[in-house]
């Protein structure tokens, strides 16, 4: 059994978490490049420090918000359900239990196969479509929640 700290008060009573996934690292590439770009910009001199300091500012509060970002994902796969919680300012949850889901799969581009994370995207019976991005090994996800799917759950 794995155990996730926040994921606790999320569980229903008996249920048992059987694969936990995470957010990619890619996640963190938009804040790589702000503070390459400010970093740049503030050894050009002092006539551009000041831009490059506000460049390094914001790439330092986008890696804050980034980090507590791939720190609050959950993407547990449970005996009874699919749970996903996505956000810092806003949180996203998603709960549907097996046999609300009709379907699951992978949407990659060729940077996401080379580096292994993707989005997945679950279907639900209704008709539903959830998106999440940027998850790590999207493919061992989908295999594990369709291996519920096809055993009912267990």
């Amino acid at each position: 059994m794995i155990r996730h700290e926040s994921a606790d008060p999320l569980l229903m009573p008996e249920e048992t978490v059987q694969f936990q996934g995470t957010m990619h690292w890619v996640a963190y590439a938009g804040t790589f490049l702000w503070l390459i770009f400010g970093t740049a910009i503030a050894r050009r001199g002092e006539t551009y420090f000041t831009v490059g300091g506000m460049f390094l500012l914001i790439g330092i509060t986008m890696g804050i918000l980034t980090f507590l970002k791939v720190r609050k994902a959950l993407y547990l796969i449970t005996d009874k359900r699919v749970l996903i919680r996505t956000g810092v300012i806003y949180q996203f949850s998603f709960a549907l239990t097996f046999d609300e889901i009709s379907d699951v799969q992978v949407e990659q581009g060729s940077l996401g196969m080379w580096f292994d994370y993707g989005s997945l995207v679950i279907t639900g019976t209704k008709g539903t479509r959830d998106v999440f991005h940027r998850v790590a090994s999207p493919e061992t996800v989908r295999r594990e929640i369709k291996k519920r799917l096809s055993s009912g759950g267990k």
